[in-house]
């Protein structure tokens, strides 16, 4: 990724795309043709251009717009990584503890990266030495391939789930892990969902019970409800477009403000999570 600032943003080139390149911005049509990595931007956003005009969308369809569309469209997709060998680079380190002092160590370290050409994304493993952790990051032009996605690590039984900044923090991993060798997996939601806050009301009641459905009839049952020492939260898998209710275990992730969780669970098998307070704001994913 390049940095900010020397290349017009994603929302200009999105105009200029969405205006048919009518000559309405000559000063980007130049940039251009001059410019390699904005020509791969332009080339991945013109792909959700064509989905919003094959979908019927107006024609003031927004950048958002058309990443809701990409997942719809992409509904489950699952995206193998491959290691990433960078020239004059060692092979990725093994998963141990950092024995060097101090004032050798950078503050941030790239440990292992990984990237598929196809959709184009990169995850990279860093440690933060600062902050004493290590986390993925994933990179790409498309936020629908970065963010509230899950990463998959088979092997060791491993799932990550990365936030809106297409970050998740790594955990810790049994010693001696060599990253790469490890099989690493993004999948795409196969739903999604946003709930708005549930207000309370009574205290021997549910605080408030609703179904959502997405537009292509997916559905889940959400409730909130009063419970010792807190609150809880209940998800309800109703039905998945497509997937009889005999396929297999669903992974359900729930973003609560700036807590991640996941379980996973069966279509009709509660996930009930424990709250200490009532979130102002609830994404679900569901991953088959």
């Amino acid at each position: 990724m390049e940095p900010a600032g020397i290349h017009p943003s994603r929302d200009d080139w999105w105009q200029f795309l969405r205006n048919a390149e009518r000559g309405t911005a000559p000063e980007l049509a130049a940039h251009l043709q001059e410019c390699e990595f904005c020509r791969g931007l332009v080339e991945a956003l013109r792909e959700q251009v064509e989905l919003l005009q094959a979908a019927g969308a107006p024609e003031d369809a927004d950048l958002a717009a058309a990443e809701r569309l990409y997942r719809q469209v992409h509904a489950g997709l699952v995206v193998p990584l491959a290691a990433l060998e960078l020239p004059g680079r060692p092979t990725p380190t093994l998963m141990a503890a950092d024995r060097r002092p101090e004032s050798d160590r950078p503050a941030v370290e790239n440990l292992a990266t990984v990237c598929s050409e196809d959709p184009p994304v990169v995850l990279m493993v860093m440690r933060d030495h600062r902050a004493g952790e290590d986390y993925l990051q994933l990179v790409s032009d498309n936020p629908a391939l970065r963010a509230h996605v899950l990463v998959e690590l088979p092997d060791i039984g491993r799932s990550y789930l990365t936030d809106e900044t297409g970050r998740a923090r790594l955990g810790d991993l049994p010693g001696g892990t060599d990253l790469s060798s490890l099989h690493w997996l993004i999948k795409l939601p196969q739903a999604e969902f946003d709930l708005a806050p549930l207000s309370a009301d009574t205290p021997d009641r549910p605080i408030g019970e609703t179904v959502l459905t997405t537009e292509r009839g997916d559905r889940i049952r959400v409730s909130l409800a009063q419970a010792r020492g807190g609150r809880e939260l209940t998800v309800e898998i109703l039905s998945l477009q497509g997937r009889p209710p005999e396929a297999g275990p669903v992974t359900v992730a729930v973003s609560l403000d700036d807590r991640v969780a996941t379980r996973t669970t069966q279509p009709r098998r509660p996930v009930v999570l424990g709250l200490a307070e009532i979130p102002s704001s609830v994404h679900i994913s569901l991953f088959c």
